[in-house]
């Protein structure tokens, strides 16, 4: 859900943040299923597990995701359900592995299960951390969102202390720059660099690689003191991710997007379309990930037929879009209602796969010549 209201969003943050409790991993019985993603009992209580409480559940036993689904394609889900309660014995033979189970308040199911020293702070503790970063930083919120599974984020700008820049050399590019606080079961406590374009109002979430801005690494005192002292320096922050920003817009300015980057920023809109046969989500669709024109440009001056090539030769086609230019189309989806249906949930998810693709370690066409 998101707010408009700052007083809303904090009731509806207290009506629905997940509740958390520690227990022995060896007194969890794990359900896979057939239907959804399985569920746990504990106490004689079966929960439900959503679809993040899964993910985080395998990466707690420190299961890969590909491996589970590749092993449930061959064996079955019964076998799935089977090998995970044979990891999970492992790991708690000695019955003192504890986890922390996160239980929503309203559906009762599970939204995550982690290891116990993944810190964690009260719908109080945050808002308290909020108010603080805004006030002292003159920052103003400008969205909030809790998603599905109790993540937290809380989106501000400063548009009057000088955190606002453009590019020398770029025509009607002009950015405004703020921070993005987020908590929660499988969030990373974080204030992270948050961009908006003001051309078009396009938002952008920096990508946790960077480490340009304060996280708490564990609930210790000095990590909490350390932490804190690194939420008073956010202004020293924003400059950096600027002029790291600035660089990179500049590069990918000169640099042409490759039919296989195209292509999976298209899919990843697609699939958080509600309704993909609508006439009108492909007419969007088209007009941001243009992939119909470049086929028939391949098709046309080269006699290639993209679709019955790989991907490896899609990373090599180069497209008439800059890698800027594609990253704008993600980030105006991702900030703009065009009747596709896509969660603000599911948009915040858009602005953080923005901020990886743009700052991504090379580009599929960096180095032809």
């Amino acid at each position: 859900m998101s707010y408009k209201n700052y007083e809303e969003f904090k009731l509806g943050v207290k009506e629905n943040y997940p509740i958390k409790k520690v227990i022995n991993l060896s007194d969890i019985d794990i359900n896979l299923g057939d239907e959804g993603f399985g569920k746990i009992n504990i106490d004689g209580c079966d929960l439900k597990l959503s679809r993040s409480a899964f993910q985080s559940l395998i990466k707690t036993l420190g299961v890969s995701h590909t491996f589970i689904n590749k092993f449930a394609g061959i064996f079955g889900s019964e076998a799935k359900t089977h090998l995970i309660n044979i990891i999970k014995g492992k790991l708690s033979v000695d019955k003192s592995r504890r986890v922390a189970i996160y239980v929503h308040p309203q559906t009762l199911s599970v939204v995550a299960v982690t290891d116990i020293d993944k810190p964690y702070i009260s719908p109080e503790v945050y808002f308290n951390m909020v108010e603080g970063v805004v006030s002292d930083h003159k920052l103003d919120v400008s969205n909030m969102n809790i998603s599905h599974d109790g993540n937290l984020s809380v989106s501000t700008l400063n548009r009057s202390n000088g955190w606002g820049f453009d590019i020398d050399g770029m025509k009607d590019e002009a950015f405004q720059t703020g921070v993005i606080v987020t908590a929660g079961p499988t969030e990373d406590i974080a204030i992270d660099p948050h961009i908006l374009r003001l051309v078009c109002a396009n938002g952008m979430v920096g990508p946790r690689r960077l480490e340009m801005g304060p996280r708490l690494e564990s609930n210790s005192v000095s990590d909490i003191q350390k932490f804190m002292n690194e939420t008073k320096k956010l202004a020293e922050s924003s400059k950096q991710f600027q002029n790291v920003f600035v660089d990179q817009v500049k590069k990918m300015n000169t640099i042409h997007a490759s039919y296989d980057e195209l292509w999976k920023m298209r899919d990843s809109v697609t699939k958080y379309v509600t309704d993909i046969d609508d006439s009108r989500t492909d007419s969007v669709l088209n007009r941001f990930f243009p992939i119909k024109s470049v086929c028939k440009h391949y098709l046309d001056t080269k006699k290639l037929s993209l679709s019955n090539l790989t991907h490896r030769h899609w990373k090599n086609a180069k497209t008439h879009l800059t890698t800027w230019e594609l990253l704008n189309s993600l980030t105006d989806v991702a900030s703009n209602d065009y009747g596709m249906g896509i969660s603000d949930n599911r948009k915040e998810l858009l602005k953080r796969e923005s901020g990886m693709f743009m700052f991504k370690k090379e580009f599929d066409t960096e180095f032809i010549i």
